[in-house]
């Protein structure tokens, strides 16, 4: 039996860059401690709809989060803190707004004033929801092709390390290769497992 293992603080990412079925956004739910010298784990993928807000809470009534900004595809994200738009600062008891732009996948990163120091990162994947404005490729009226990615563990393959859940309307496993990612180890960079899924017909299937 094959195993579904990904290796322990490594992220999954998947970059949907234009599905034809909308996700639905998620709840509010995340809260900083800009004082903390300490990053939390890095957890699950934030899947928005273009348009979706997601807010973001600083725990400390008296330290800043600062260097508030995005790597990854350039305009996905945008981001208040409720006063001033395209802040670089997220205050004391201030909560952060995050808009979702633009179809892709960015991660946004706040640096803490703890110490040591520490940045906190949250990994957004943003779909088209169906809306207007998207391009198409040639004469086909079906979605984009979807780049899946997931941190490579050291120790197995990409096939076997494929987590739960990649295999979308019933593509099958398998199909990966390695790359390098900047969304990995917190934006610093790192090996992924990469595929990529075209829409062929009425369904996907793996390139």
């Amino acid at each position: 039996m094959r195993k579904k293992l990904v290796a322990v603080g490594t992220a999954i990412g998947v970059a949907a860059l234009s599905l034809m079925s909308a996700v639905p956004a998620q709840a509010a739910n995340e809260t900083f401690d800009c004082g903390s010298g300490t990053a939390p784990p890095p957890g699950p993928i934030v899947f928005l709809n273009v348009g979706d807000t997601y807010t973001i809470s600083n725990s400390s009534s008296n330290d800043n989060c600062t260097n508030v900004r995005t790597t990854g595809d350039a305009g996905v994200l945008s981001w208040t803190d409720g006063t001033t738009a395209g802040t670089t600062t997220l205050a004391g008891s201030a909560t952060l707004t995050v808009t979702a732009v633009a179809a892709g996948l960015a991660t946004l990163r706040l640096d803490s004033t703890g110490s040591p120091t520490a940045f906190f990162a949250i990994q957004f994947s943003v779909l088209s929801g169906g809306g207007g404005g998207s391009t198409s490729t040639g004469s086909s009226s079906g979605p984009a092709p979807t780049v899946q990615q997931f941190g490579k563990p050291d120790s197995t393959t990409c096939d076997e390390a494929q987590p739960e859940g990649l295999n979308w309307s019933g593509v099958p496993s398998g199909g990966w290769g390695e790359s390098w990612a900047q969304w990995m180890n917190g934006g610093n960079g790192g090996t992924v497992c990469t595929r990529t899924l075209s829409y062929v017909g009425s369904g996907w299937t793996v390139n």
